[in-house]
């Protein structure tokens, strides 16, 4: 429609499809943001198809047609830049794998049949002797000079920080008594809370 209504030749509307089709191109040709790098790519086609000097150029286009070629591509194609490369750029995705060098290969998971249930057992208690053998250790580490004495400090320490903070929460218990005591007007050393006078009765005559 667009070339009808401006009065485009049959070589004008391909060299303008040709154009478009190498600005798609670039333009999906990486996944990143590349419209400036386009559409200067789209200014020197035109300037190729509009200044006569061949073999470099060809005058195909007017200045007229080139203000209408730019201001539509400007309309269309690029005001819509994004849409079009979201959807006709390829998807990259990476599938990464490693190879450590010095380690065995681990074997693929396969299925024990009846036959091998033996073999698995003998295996099962082939693991769990070095286990035992491990826990065996532990207990002897546990055991050594160097584990008890660092046992021993780490107990005092506790005892020392549980003592200090017992005291401390006895000081402040006492300041507490203390200042409640003095704002009742009693003394916080009292044994016991303090008696109330008896109420002096009038003797009958």
């Amino acid at each position: 429609m667009f070339g009808k209504d401006n009065g485009f030749t049959t070589e004008q509307m391909s060299a303008w499809f040709s154009i478009i089709k190498s600005l798609h191109e670039m333009a999906v040709d990486t996944p990143y943001g590349n419209v400036e790098p386009v559409f200067e790519y789209f200014k020197e086609l035109l300037l190729c198809h509009s200044v006569k000097r061949p073999p470099y150029s060809v005058a195909l286009f007017s200045v007229d047609q080139v203000k209408k070629l730019t201001t539509y591509a400007v309309n269309t194609y690029f005001r819509h830049f994004k849409m079009y490369k979201y959807a006709f750029t390829p998807k990259v995705r990476l599938d990464l794998s490693l190879e450590y060098v010095g380690l065995p290969v681990t074997p693929e998971p396969s299925e024990v049949g009846e036959g091998d249930e033996e073999g698995a057992g003998d295996t099962a208690q082939a693991v769990d002797e070095p286990d035992k053998t491990e826990e065996e250790a532990i207990h002897e580490e546990e055991d050594t000079p160097a584990v008890k004495e660092l046992k021993a400090i780490i107990n005092s320490a506790l005892t020392e920080q549980v003592q200090q903070l017992k005291t401390s929460v006895d000081q402040q218990i006492k300041a507490k008594d203390e200042e409640i005591a003095k704002k009742m007007g009693i003394s916080a050393d009292a044994p016991g809370p303090p008696k109330s006078p008896k109420p002096k009765g009038k003797k009958g005559k």
